[in-house]
């Protein structure tokens, strides 16, 4: 997972040593392990404690247990970070409509891990899940330099 991590610094365009990304949103999270692994990599380096995360999520905070069992431990990791939160029943195509995602924003980083339309696979609705997301994270990116 920590490689994974530093491929996602890379794509960012932070180079080892540097450090420039003071707000990330990670979008569509499902037990939110990749949120919770971000904020171990962020306590461990006392120049990124200051950077936020808002970790959200599609589905609604009932449904996390039941569709995801080790969410909660993942979600506590998440929110012990006092930069970080969580957010929930954000739509990846209308991220502006979350009042929590349009409050935190404009975004370094926007990060959509595992972009997808659940239950049987539907390239159609993926194509039009990337599309959506894609003009809906636009409007959030700090500029200059913001990436998705």
């Amino acid at each position: 997972r920590r490689a994974t991590l530093r491929r996602t610094w890379r794509t960012c365009g932070v180079r080892s040593g540097t450090w420039p990304i003071g707000n990330i949103l990670t979008v569509g999270e499902g037990d939110f392990s990749y949120s919770a692994d971000l904020c171990d990599v962020l306590v461990a380096d006392a120049d990124r404690r200051k950077t936020r995360l808002l970790a959200t999520t599609f589905d609604s905070e009932e449904d996390m247990p039941l569709l995801f069992p080790a969410s909660r431990l993942h979600i506590a990791r998440v929110v012990a970070l006092p930069a970080a939160g969580v957010a929930y029943r954000v739509d990846a195509t209308n991220l502006a409509n979350s009042f929590t995602v349009a409050a935190r924003a404009p975004f370094d980083v926007i990060r959509f891990n595992f972009p997808h339309v659940r239950g049987k696979s539907n390239t159609k609705h993926n194509r039009a899940l990337l599309a959506g997301f894609l003009g809906s994270a636009r409007g959030l990116l700090a500029w200059p330099g913001g990436r998705t």
